[in-house]
This record gives C-alpha cells, structure tokens and sequence, in this order.
C-alpha cells in the first residue's frame, strides 16, 4: 500500500507539473450547488465524513465532468470542498473503541481516495485557474492524513512490542510503510517549488501545512530520505519570491 501512494504521489505532482505549464485562461464557474451534489448522491455536509462516505463522495464527483467539479473559489460549491478537506473528518480515527485494525485499513483506504480525488483537479487547471487552490488544500489534507495514518502505525507498533514474538508480517509492513512516507511528503513539498507567482496564496496554504506536519513526520523517515526532505523545504523557506510562502516556513529557514 505505501509503495502505491508513493507512486500515486509522483503520478499527481508530475501531472500537476505538467497541467499548469499547458494552463488555459480562466472559465466561467460551471459548479454545482451543495444540493444539487447530494440530489447526485453527495453525503450531507452537516455531519463529519466516514471512509465510506468519501467513497461516496468520489463515486459522485469523479463521474461528473471536470467543469462541473466543486472548487473553493466558487461561493456555489465551496462547501463542498471545505467538507472533503475538514480535519475533523479525520476526528474517528483516534476512538480507539473502534478496533486498531478497522482504523488503519479505512484510513489507508482514504488515502488512496484522496488521491484518486487529487487526479482530476490537477488535470482541471488546464481549465481554470481557480482549481489550483483545490490541488493545493487537497494535498493539505492528504498531509493531515499521513500524520492520523502513521499515527495509527506507532499505535501498531506499541501493541506489537507487547508480544512476546510480533510476527515478521506485521514487522515487514511497518518497515514498508515507513519506506513509504519519504515519497510521499516529498512529492507534496515539491510542489512547493513550482513558483508560479499566480497561486501564492494556494502555494502558502499548503506551506502552513507542512510547517505544521513536518515534526510529527520526519523523525519517522529514514536518515537519507529526511536530508533530502530537509534540502528541498529548507530552499523553498530560503528562496521563495513569495513572502507569504517564506513566512509559512520560517522555521526551517536560517535563524528560524
């Protein structure tokens, strides 16, 4: 599983790489309203989303045509995006009266959901600009993820030390998972790097999030993996043209 995140990880960063080079001037909105969404099949949005839910969600969106997909710079459908990205959606997953096993699959199972979600829009700011923001809070949030996810993994890890002999399947997948995670972070930090001065307010998004994310994901990395993690955000904090962006990293950059 961790190796086809990472994949997918590359798959989504190269795409979007490519769609924005190609990008189209602007269109107008052709987003739907909330309602109409949940006429579709949309979950309401007056309550936190399950994995199922998600999966709904994707069923719904995925099937619609790329113009009709909701973004957050449209007061018609920005709701709907708010609720694919609310952290809070990611609250279940720390009820530990919900078996450890039932978590890390469904969260696994978002994950790659989040990614299938991520694919389209990358694609649609060939479109229209305004989807660029959305590229951006869905990688957010697929960060916001990563952390639940191997969070859930040191809960694994901790039960496992409890046996007396923890079996080399289980050990092999939280070997492959941490594997796994480099990538993943890596490929949304690289997007950072593409410094298209017309999204710096998408750009910073995602930055505040990193900066927020980075402590509870790099002393999970491997030495070689977290130097190079580490050189890739501490330039983007160093060079930025964008002082929003440089001021979301701040931290990383010198002095900080």
């Amino acid at each position: 599983m961790s190796r086809m995140l990472a994949f997918a990880m590359a798959t989504l960063v190269l795409g979007y790489s490519s769609f924005t080079c190609a990008r189209a001037d602007e269109i107008p909105d052709g987003s739907l309203t909330p309602e109409d969404y949940i006429q579709r099949g949309l979950p309401p949005l007056d309550r936190p989303w399950t994995v199922a839910d998600y999966d709904a969600a994707e069923r719904v969106l995925l099937g619609m045509r790329i113009g009709q997909l909701p973004h957050s710079s449209s007061p018609r459908s920005r709701a709907v995006i708010e609720k694919l990205t609310d952290p809070r959606n990611l609250d279940i997953y720390a009820d530990r009266a919900i078996a450890l096993h039932t978590r890390l699959a469904a969260i696994e199972e978002l994950a790659m959901i989040e990614l299938q979600f991520a694919r389209p829009y990358a694609a649609s700011t060939i479109l229209n600009a305004a989807f660029e923001n959305d590229v951006f809070e869905l990688g957010a949030f697929f960060l916001q993820t990563l952390v639940v996810r191997f969070d859930l993994q040191d809960e694994l890890a901790t039960s496992l030390a409890g046996r007396n002999q923890p079996s080399a399947t289980d050990m092999e997948r939280l070997q492959q998972e941490r594997a796994g995670l480099g990538p993943s972070i890596h490929g949304l930090c690289k997007m950072l790097q593409d410094r298209d001065d017309s999204n710096n307010s998408g750009r910073a998004y995602l930055a505040r999030a990193i900066s927020a994310a980075y402590p509870k994901l790099a002393y999970r990395l491997p030495a070689d993996a977290q130097a190079e993690l580490d050189a890739t955000v501490h330039d983007v904090a160093r060079n930025d043209p964008s002082a929003e962006v440089r001021a979301a990293l701040s931290s990383f950059a010198p002095g900080g």
